[in-house]
């Protein structure tokens, strides 16, 4: 049985896996196939920090009723911004991405847009940039309560759907 959505996930004090101190409450995602699968799962929440900056943004990332996915940032409290959508092709704005009209979420955009392609054309994660999922199962977003879980950021039942389908690329 899933865990209740109301059960606190379980942390380590192990740096290696749980990231840098001060981010505890987020999991490093450390493999680009592990980033690709996690972002383009349905339900996904990452941080993206620069290490040499250190500025960092919270992004959602979610599966539309076709072949692509909506970006939003995190911009205070739980309100999120459009900031364009992964299609098959790539990351781009539409007309209804707010950057366009919020000249302060152009940093945003430029981040996820420089991650995305770095992410597929490089197949790496970049250099000098940690991705965190934020304890919650990318694909139908309950809190994640198990170490192995927390560890790949899928819970048991969605980890075994995602493990069974052939790893995907955006290109």
């Amino acid at each position: 049985m899933w865990p209740s959505r109301k059960a606190k996930p379980k942390r380590s004090e192990d740096p290696d896996l749980f990231g840098h101190p001060g981010w505890e409450n987020e999991t490093p995602i450390l493999t680009a196939h592990a980033a690709v699968e996690f972002v383009l799962a349905g339900k996904a929440k990452i941080t993206l920090r620069s290490e040499k900056t250190g500025k960092h943004y919270t992004f959602k990332i979610r599966k539309s009723d076709g072949e692509s996915w909506f970006v939003s940032r995190l911009t205070g409290g739980n309100c999120y911004r459009y900031l364009g959508t992964i299609f098959p092709d790539g990351f781009r704005s539409t007309r209804k991405s707010e950057h366009l009209k919020y000249h302060w979420l152009k940093e945003s955009f430029d981040a996820f847009d420089w991650f995305w392609r770095r992410l597929n054309q490089d197949q790496a994660i970049p250099q000098g940039v940690m991705l965190f999922h934020a304890g919650r199962c990318a694909a139908c977003g309950l809190e994640l309560t198990d170490p192995a879980s927390i560890k790949i950021g899928f819970g048991p039942d969605c980890a075994k759907k995602r493990l069974q389908r052939p790893f995907m690329c955006v290109r």
